[in-house]
């Protein structure tokens, strides 16, 4: 099952929110998708902890939202054993647009990637600012929506990984209506919780150093 129900508009608005303060595009007509996925607050390979959004308005222009756990880190294994020499990828933080189609991963069913995106390789988490270290590099690297076969230690190099298959099904039913109307290009955007801590952080941060030059200002007098 998806983790919310069909329509949660505090969770709607939440993600309208952030899609239109990055200045990332909506999508808004009749049953056409934003895929949206979100990474947690932590880089854990070996749990699916991340959770990818479908969004789209129904015939009647009400919005309708379904939230399914996936995974966007890459897993213990190709972390260990990269399939690139210059190490294993994260999708970066941003709006790939158009850059999905409907195609196959080893065979099944999966959104495909079809034009270049950017992944940030040998990816690391450092320091209170939760500052992002690595090497950007853009093209096609096939980074798939896909389902999981096997385990979480070689479930994904990279990809977005369903936890579920009934929820991957569901996935791909409303891809095929999108599809059926809009054709075979599909947009993926990637919100990354960790980032906003980050600002948050930062934030805190500046605050207080800000208190702390106003208490020296104070002393002095």
């Amino acid at each position: 099952m998806s983790l919310h129900g069909i329509v949660s508009y505090s969770k709607v608005n939440s993600l309208l929110r952030k899609l239109r303060s990055n200045g990332y595009r909506t999508f808004e007509r009749p049953l056409e998708l934003n895929i949206i996925a979100q990474r947690s607050n932590t880089v854990r390979s070996e749990v699916m902890d991340d959770t990818l959004h479908l969004l789209y308005k129904d015939l009647e222009n009400k919005w309708v939202l379904n939230s399914f756990q996936v995974t966007t880190d890459p897993s213990a294994y190709y972390i260990d054993n990269p399939i690139v020499p210059q190490g294993y990828g994260f999708i970066k933080k941003g709006q790939w647009l158009n850059c999905y189609a409907r195609g196959f991963h080893k065979g099944r069913p999966a959104l495909v990637q079809v034009k270049p995106i950017t992944v940030i390789r040998n990816y690391e988490l450092k320091g209170f600012f939760k500052t992002y270290t690595g090497i950007e590099q853009s093209g096609i690297f096939g980074n798939n929506i896909h389902d999981m076969k096997g385990n979480m230690i070689n479930a994904s190099a990279g990809c977005v990984v369903f936890a579920e298959d009934s929820d991957y099904q569901q996935f791909l039913n409303q891809c095929q209506v999108h599809l059926n109307r809009y054709g075979n290009s599909f947009t993926l955007t990637m919100l990354d919780f960790r980032d906003s801590n980050r600002n948050r952080n930062t934030m805190i941060a500046a605050g207080l150093l800000g208190l702390g030059g106003l208490a020296t200002i104070l002393l002095k007098k």
